[in-house]
């Protein structure tokens, strides 16, 4: 229904458009011929205009005219101007130069007759340059003297310190020799008193490491008596434990039977022996027992084993370290029995020889400090009587090079006036005289100087007046020249005179803009005339018409054609609307299928990797699958080493109950049955070896696979007490091997077996007051 109604529209619309189009172009038609009507008129009017204009286009014609004349003449009056400004200059630079000339003449007089004041002051000059030549020689030996003087007073001065030196040095040997022999006497008292000294300090370092030795024994005595006391107490409450875990679990499965025997009838096979009679049937107990209960006891049970089995390694550990101490005690002859009444006598003895040996350490080492004290006073007196020597010797010298230097003193003086025996005086004289001289010289040179440099500024400025004069005289003339020149181009010109010349003048700006101005007027003119020629010639035979009746019949039409257009594309928009609702129906439907489809793989998915599957392995036990079996292949060769080949490790197969993850568990297969069983049915020594095997063989898969991984340190934790002798020298074997190969293996035991074959032992022994002592041990 709605695509019939949008193809009857579609006709009608396309005949209401054609006639709009008809009626629009008869309309342009019309309105076109009535534009050009309008356009002719208003050309001729501007023709009008334009003619009306013509004088003031005539007067800018002759404007531009008189301008072209005048250009010509530009450069004889930039010439002209050019020489005026030529003779100003030159006759500014003459007077310059005259005033310039004055100033020089009255310098250069004054500088002349300075010049004859200072030259006849020659004589004077001489007589100081004489002055100061006799003191220059006079100098060497005035400083000579001077020298010679100070040299003797620093002889005289030196000669007394000597004298004062040698009493401080027979002072002092004389101090040295009598504390010398003072410390002599004391010394030998000391010596002495210390001839029992070593045989002391050996007695009472023997009586110390007894001590030692003792209060180790009594230390591991009480240790044993304090875990063995733990050790019964944690055995009874053991025994209470095992026996209530005990009595209690055969309550419950006397309980399970009597279950287990309400669903057994004749003929049908019992779940547990198989028989198909059962002539007696358990019964089903009275008040039931909760199996958390029962789990609560299995735990206690478990703990109190485990601590009795603990308590007891720590026992068995003193009580053998305590048989190893009495064995020292016995060897250094010393009872048992008797511990500590040994141990407290040995103490107050120690006590009482300590203190007898730290006097006698201290008397060794004042005895020490005495002999250091003499050898020092030893060296003293030596190096003062060689200091002794050394100053009379120097005392004797100075004497001989004091009595030349007096001669020659005496001597220089003699030949010196009075008033210039010293440098001072002697320098007062000689500073006046140059200073005199150097005045003296400054100002003569100085008149020199100004008297030639006056002299040629004076023949220099009559230079350039000459010069100044010739310039000006030139550019005189050539002012003249060039207004005569400038003076005929313009009469030649038709210009009367330089006011009619000025007022013709016009600048390049102004010529291009009236030229511009003229060929525009004439041009419009001219393209005017013709566009009107034209209207002319194209509405010849044609009439102005009246469009007002036609645009309103268009317009009628045009509201009538937006109607149907109108109705149309609703139309059109309802039939488009149904088509795409329809297409989104379809693909919504398409979209829902795809979704479904997809979520259900993820599903699929999603139950696959958390393991909700027929062998209850996630994705994640999946891929850890490969490392372990890896990891069990290295831990068997260990393994079967240490187990005598009858355990073989390897990876469960079961599904576990009660929807437990699967794939990780481990099994035992034993050699010497045949039979596969849980590595929970191991015992505790056998749990042990298959422990460290598994957790060598981990590291060595980690390291296979993680080039920048290194495993190098271990460290071990218990467990070794649960070995037998054969097992213990197998496991103690492996963890050689290891060592050899670049490892580093630390264990952490109490078993004495072990600790022996260690290189190295860390020992840790726990004391009274709750702290424990370490100490190494290096085999």
């Amino acid at each position: 229904m709605y695509k019939a109604e949008v193809e009857q529209l579609q006709v009608e619309q396309d005949v209401q458009t054609k006639q709009l189009k008809d009626a629009e172009t008869r309309f342009h038609a019309a309105k076109s011929v009535n534009e050009k009507f309008i356009d002719l008129q208003q050309k001729n009017e501007k023709y009008n205009t334009l003619q009306e204009n013509r004088t003031v286009i005539e007067m800018k014609e002759t404007s531009f005219k008189r301008a072209e004349q005048a250009k010509r003449l530009l450069p004889f009056e930039q010439w002209h101007e050019e020489a005026m400004q030529n003779e100003q200059k030159a006759e500014s630079l003459l007077k310059q130069i005259i005033a310039k000339k004055e100033n020089i003449m009255n310098n250069f007089e004054l500088a002349q007759e300075k010049y004859e004041v200072v030259k006849n002051k020659e004589s004077e000059r001489e007589n100081v340059k004489k002055l100061v030549q006799r003191l220059e020689e006079l100098q060497p030996i005035i400083a000579s003297l001077a020298e010679k003087q100070l040299n003797l007073q620093n002889a005289e001065i030196q000669i007394g310190k000597l004298k004062e030196s040698m009493q401080n040095l027979d002072r002092q040997l004389e101090e040295h020799t009598n504390q010398k022999q003072l410390m002599t006497g004391e010394l030998q008292q000391l010596e002495q008193a210390l001839e029992q000294y070593v045989d002391k300090v050996e007695e009472l370092t023997n009586m110390r490491e007894d001590a030692k030795v003792l209060k180790q024994a009594y230390d591991v005595w009480q240790e044993k008596q304090k875990f063995e006391k733990e050790k019964e107490a944690a055995y009874s409450k053991m025994q209470l434990a095992v026996n209530a875990y005990e009595n209690m679990e055969r309550r419950w499965l006397s309980e399970q039977a009597g279950i287990l025997a309400l669903h057994l009838h004749d003929g049908e096979s019992c779940p547990v022996c198989g028989s198909t009679t059962h002539p007696k049937k358990a019964t089903e107990q009275s008040g039931a027992i909760d199996e958390n209960e029962l789990n609560g006891l299995r735990d206690k049970k478990n703990i109190a084993e485990k601590l009795h089995v603990q308590l007891e390694e720590k026992w068995n550990f003193y009580h053998h370290q305590y048989e190893q101490v009495i064995e020292e005690v016995k060897k250094r002859g010393y009872q048992s029995e008797e511990l500590v009444e040994t141990y407290s006598a040995l103490v107050q003895k120690g006590k009482q020889l300590a203190t007898e040996v730290n006097t006698l350490k201290a008397s060794e080492e004042t005895r020490k400090q005495i002999a250091v004290k003499i050898k020092s006073v030893e060296e003293k007196v030596d190096a003062l009587q060689k200091q002794k020597r050394e100053v009379e010797t120097e005392q004797h010298r100075i004497e001989m090079d004091c009595m030349q230097l007096r001669t020659s003193y005496e001597h220089d003086k003699k030949n010196i006036p009075e008033n210039l025996q010293t440098v001072q005086a002697w320098k007062v004289q000689f500073d006046q005289a140059m200073h005199e001289l150097k005045l003296m010289e400054d100002e003569w040179k100085k008149v020199q100087e100004a008297y030639q440099h006056w002299q040629n500024e004076n023949i220099r400025i009559q230079a350039e007046q000459e010069g100044a004069t010739n310039q000006f005289e030139s550019a005189k003339l050539k002012k003249e020249e060039t207004f005569t020149r400038f003076m005929k181009e313009l009469e030649q010109s038709g210009f009367t005179d330089q006011s009619t010349y000025k007022e013709a003048k016009l600048s390049d700006a102004e010529m291009e803009l009236i030229q511009k101005e003229i060929q525009s007027y004439y041009s419009f003119l001219e393209v005017l005339a013709k566009q009107i020629e034209e209207l002319h010639v194209e509405l010849k035979d044609k009439e102005y018409m009246d469009i007002t009746a036609l645009g309103e019949h268009i317009k009628e039409l045009e509201i009538n054609l937006d109607i149907i257009k109108e109705k149309r594309q609703r139309a059109q928009n309802a039939v488009t609307y149904i088509s795409d609702l329809h297409e989104n129906i379809r693909r919504i439907d398409e979209q829902i299928h795809e979704e479904e489809k997809a979520f259900q793989e993820l599903v699929d998915l999603y139950e696959v990797m958390k393991g909700d599957n027929e062998s209850r392995i996630s994705f994640e036990r999946y891929i850890l699958i490969e490392y372990l079996e890896q990891i069990v292949q290295i831990a068997n060769e260990r393994l079967r080493k240490l187990s005598n080949g009858q355990f073989y490790l390897k990876r469960s197969e079961r599904v576990e109950k009660r929807n437990r993850q699967s794939g990780l568990g481990l099994d035992v297969y034993d050699a010497y049955t045949g039979q596969t069983r849980d590595v929970k049915t191991l015992s505790g020594g056998e749990k042990f070896n298959a422990s460290l095997c598994l957790a060598l063989g981990m590291a060595d898969v980690i390291q296979a696979y993680e080039g920048g991984i290194s495993i190098e340190t271990m460290f071990i934790d218990e467990g070794f007490g649960s070995l037998d002798e054969e097992s213990l020298t197998k496991a103690v074997d492996t963890l050689i091997d290891l060592q050899k190969s670049g490892r580093f293996i630390g264990v952490i035991s109490h078993v004495q077996e072990l600790k022996n074959a260690m290189p190295a032992v860390l020992e840790v022994t726990k004391q009274k007051d709750g702290c424990s002592q370490t100490r190494f041990v290096v085999k």
